[in-house]
């Protein structure tokens, strides 16, 4: 069981964060696309694989993910 948490994506998280809230489809769709554009490459990483380091540095960058 501690095998199949430690492979949980980040995908799998987020989808499973929309279906527990009652969000707007709206609200759906825009978290899709900014996740998309500033954490598209972590998608599909184990959340256990993703690191502090990995967020500072990614957070550094952030101003490459506002909206246009």
């Amino acid at each position: 069981a501690k095998e199949k948490l430690a492979q949980i994506t980040l995908g799998e998280v987020l989808e499973d964060y929309f279906l527990a809230r009652s969000l707007r489809p709206n609200s759906i769709r825009s978290f899709r696309q900014i996740v998309k554009r500033c954490l598209g490459d972590w998608v599909t990483l184990p959340i256990a694989a993703i690191t502090k380091e990995m967020v500072e540095t990614r957070q550094k960058g952030w101003d490459l993910c506002k909206m246009p």
